[in-house]
């Protein structure tokens, strides 16, 4: 019987955490922060893939095509379920902008933001039908910079309870560039971009 075969293994274990390690000190800090939910609400969605992003960076002009526009898609939110029969209630929606100068180590400055729109929601009942989400419009966020900083977007969504208001923030994944620029999805949307 070997005791020294535990002891050739360590060496590779102690390798492939050290390699974790290094792997997840090098992931991008410019992915989204973690949603943040706080106090009573009810159900809510922000369908936030990368194959249909929320959030469309709109350019215009070329050399370097500028940003001109965001366009932010509505999340889903409807009231809660607090007894017999269907209730209803008024749910607000707010949209946060931040700016970095460098994306990968910010620091991220609030740099707008808007008015909460108000809408009345019904309960999600039955399985979630959008129709009883509240009816919040797409808002374009007419956007014109000087400098090559790189932007966020977060959605907020209030519930207003006799209680209190509880809330969500939902910082945006995945942005899609559109207009003269067209075509790619990224964590951001940056100022200014070169032709490829």
């Amino acid at each position: 019987m070997s005791t020294t075969r535990p002891y050739r293994l360590r060496p590779l274990v102690f390798l492939c955490v050290v390699v974790l390690l290094v792997v997840n000190a090098a992931a991008p800090a410019a992915a989204a922060p973690p949603e943040v939910v706080k106090g009573q609400h009810g159900h809510y969605l922000f369908n936030d893939v990368e194959s249909a992003p929320l959030v469309n960076c709109h350019y215009s002009g070329t050399n370097p095509a500028k940003l001109h526009k965001f366009v932010v898609k509505r999340p889903l939110a409807w009231w809660s379920d607090l007894g017999p029969g269907t209730q209803s209630g008024t749910v607000g929606w707010q949209i946060r902008m931040q700016a970095a100068a460098d994306p990968d180590s910010g620091p991220w400055t609030t740099v707008y933001t808007s008015t909460i729109l108000k809408k009345v929601a019904k309960e999600d009942d039955p399985l979630y039908d959008a129709a009883d989400a509240a009816a919040f419009t797409t808002p374009g966020i007419l956007w014109s910079q000087a400098g090559t900083k790189s932007y966020r977007v977060s959605s907020k969504v209030f519930w207003y309870f006799p209680a209190g208001t509880g809330r969500v923030t939902h910082p945006m994944s995945w942005y899609k560039q559109t207009g003269t620029l067209g075509g790619p999805v990224a964590d951001y949307c940056v100022n200014k971009l070169a032709p490829l």
